[in-house]
């Protein structure tokens, strides 16, 4: 019976230290894993925030050209306002030539 107990104790203790060893091994392959995990969420972060970024300067840049060709329609009306008055002058100055000449004028 001694060496019964002795032998399963031997096996008993084989069987630990290859669980043991299959554990260990399965915990580096887990520790790999979470290693490579977080690359990849760094990476992607990463590039999140650069796009997202560059989306952002994107964005800025379209909302100042919109600015500046809002401002453009501005100057360009008044621009055409202060044109109009001018050509009504001047025509008020022909009109007024061609009354002291005695011409018609058709406007």
């Amino acid at each position: 019976m001694f060496g019964l107990n002795t032998y399963r104790k031997r096996k008993k203790l084989e069987i630990d230290r290859e669980m043991l060893d299959y554990r260990e091994s399965l915990m580096k392959e887990v520790e790999q894993l979470a290693i490579k995990c977080a690359q990849d969420k760094g990476n992607h972060e990463h590039e999140y925030h650069h796009n997202l970024e560059l989306l952002g300067i994107e964005i800025a840049k379209l909302e100042a050209r919109k600015e500046t060709l809002a401002n453009d329609v501005t100057t360009y009306k008044q621009w055409l306002e202060q044109k109009d008055k001018e050509i009504e002058r001047l025509n008020n100055i022909v009109l007024k030539m061609a009354e002291a000449q005695k011409i018609i004028i058709q406007k």
